[in-house]
Parts: structure tokens; sequence; C-alpha cells
């Protein structure tokens, strides 16, 4: 019996915006064509990756939308089109994993940097909740403390626990024979 699974993902644009508020912001795209194939017969599994034409550029998202072709949407290009392709064979006999890259050239702009930082600090945005805003006296901070008195977490729990445990033979409980 042979399985055979084809995935191919064309050009998809990963987007991250400096600004989502904003339609005339930077962005930082990531474009690719990935391709995946796996052949299963038997207990042999051979699986195929193909990564085309990786780029990362800067653009801005009004640019972006509207524009034709690729040329005249990037501003900045930081990562020329680069490719992989990874081959991966297992079997009863065999494992074997295959790599090939080709070369990468990296490019970085003063502006794609300000880009980069605009983009991570927006990502990395959230609501401080009322937990976070709560305020520590530092005055008190380094005075001793009575250990027997205070209220911890670690305590409160076996503070409450005063029973001791009950000793249950367990062939006793299960059969109802004393052991």
């Amino acid at each position: 019996i042979e399985t055979r699974v084809d995935i191919i993902i064309k050009n998809p644009e990963v987007i991250l915006l400096q600004d989502q508020n904003n339609s005339n912001s930077n962005c930082l795209v990531l474009d690719l064509v990935f391709q995946m194939r796996m052949i299963t017969v038997g207990q042999d599994t051979k699986l195929y990756g193909w990564l085309k034409d990786l780029t990362v550029y800067c653009s801005n998202f009004t640019l972006l939308r509207y524009a034709n072709n690729l040329t005249s949407k990037i501003k900045y290009c930081i990562l020329q089109p680069a490719n992989a392709d990874v081959v991966m064979i297992i079997g009863k006999e065999q494992e074997k994993i295959d790599v090939q890259i080709s070369d990468i050239i990296v490019n970085i702009a003063p502006a794609a940097i300000r880009t980069l930082i605009g983009v991570t600090s927006s990502l990395g945005k959230r609501q401080a909740t009322v937990q976070e805003n709560e305020e520590v006296n530092i005055k008190t901070l380094f005075y001793p403390k009575p250990f027997q008195n205070s209220k911890l977490w670690f305590t409160e729990d076996f503070e409450e626990q005063d029973n001791p445990l009950e000793l249950i033979d367990t062939l006793e409980a299960v059969t109802g024979l004393p052991s």
C-alpha cells in the first residue's frame, strides 16, 4: 500500500505591521513558496520539502496592497531570495537526512532596523492587569518578620491539615481479608 501526501503553499505573504491602526504604516514581509511531499510504502517513508524564494523585506503597507509587481513593493530587502531543500528517508535499514541551503545574503539598512524594532514593540504591547500594578513597599522589604505568625502561601495548606494521615492496609481494603 502506497500513501502519498502533497502540500503546496504558493506565495503566502506573512505581514507584520509596525502600527496596525495606521494603513500607511511600515511593515516586515516574509514571502516564500513551500512544497512538501511524503510517500509511505510499507515501513519506508520518504519526506521531501522545498522552500523556494524565501525573501524578507520591508515595505509600506499601502504600497504593498496596491503594487502589481514585486520590485515596486520592496522598500528595503533584508534577505535576498534563498532556497532550501530537505530530503528525509526513514526505513528499516536506514535513516537519512539531506539538507541543502542556497547562499544566504542579508542586507540590513538602518530603516529596516527601525521597522523591525517597531514591529517587535507592537507585538509585545499588552494591557497591564490590576495584579501587575500592585506596588511593593520597599521600605519594609528587608525587615525581619516572624515565621510563626506569617501567612505564607506555602505554610497555609499545612497548617489547615492537622489530621494525621490514616494508615490503610491496601490488601485488606481490596480483598476484605487481613494481611
